[in-house]
C-alpha cells in the first residue's frame, strides 16, 4: 500500500496520483487478501478466468481516470456521467465513428491471447522475411496505428514531466 501512494506521489504532487496510487494499493491489498479465502482462485475454468479479467480490467480503468483526468472536477463530472446519465443511445455511433480504433484492440487482444507457439512460430516467419516485408509491415502498423488515434489525442503522460 505504501509503495503505490509513495508510486502516485512521484507521478505528481497532485490529490489525484495520491488517490489513483491509494487506490492501486487497497486493489493489492484487497486481492492478496481474497486469494488466501477465495474458493475461486484455483479455478481456471474459461468463466473464472474471464469473470478475473473482467474485474481486474474494470478495476484498473476505473483508476485510471484518476491517473489520466485533469482535474478533480474534471473526474467528478466523469463519474457522475457514467453514474448518473450514461446514455447509451450514442454507442452504435462511437462504434461505428471510432471503429478503427476498435479494431485495433481487437487484434491487440487476439495476439495478446495467442498460444506462445502460434507467436513462436509467427516471429519465426517475420524474422526470416526478406528486409522489405519487414519494413512494410512496420509501415503498415505504423500507419494503422496512427489512423487509430482519436482527434483528441492525449500526450504520452511522461512527456509532461
Amino acid at each position: 500500500m505504501l509503495t503505490m501512494l509513495i508510486g502516485g506521489l512521484w507521478h505528481g504532487a497532485s490529490w489525484k496520483f495520491v488517490i489513483w496510487g491509494g487506490l492501486n494499493g487497497l486493489g493489492i491489498v484487497v486481492y492478496k487478501l481474497w486469494r488466501k479465502v477465495s474458493p475461486y482462485e484455483a479455478n481456471n475454468q474459461w468463466y473464472a478466468r474471464w469473470w478475473k479479467i473482467l474485474v481486474t480490467l474494470t478495476f484498473i480503468t476505473f483508476t485510471r481516470i484518476y491517473f489520466r483526468g485533469e482535474s478533480m472536477d474534471h473526474i467528478a463530472r466523469w463519474y457522475n456521467q457514467v453514474i448518473y446519465h450514461m446514455d447509451w443511445h450514442y454507442a452504435w455511433d462511437i462504434l461505428v465513428h471510432y471503429q478503427m480504433v476498435f479494431w485495433v484492440m481487437l487484434l491487440g487482444y487476439v495476439t495478446h491471447w495467442l498460444p506462445e507457439s502460434t507467436k513462436a512460430k509467427i516471429e519465426g516467419v517475420y524474422s526470416k522475411s526478406p528486409g522489405i516485408a519487414k519494413v512494410m509491415i512496420a509501415a503498415s502498423v505504423g500507419i494503422i496505428c496512427y489512423q487509430a488515434f482519436s482527434t483528441d489525442f492525449q500526450p504520452f503522460i511522461y512527456f509532461q514531466f
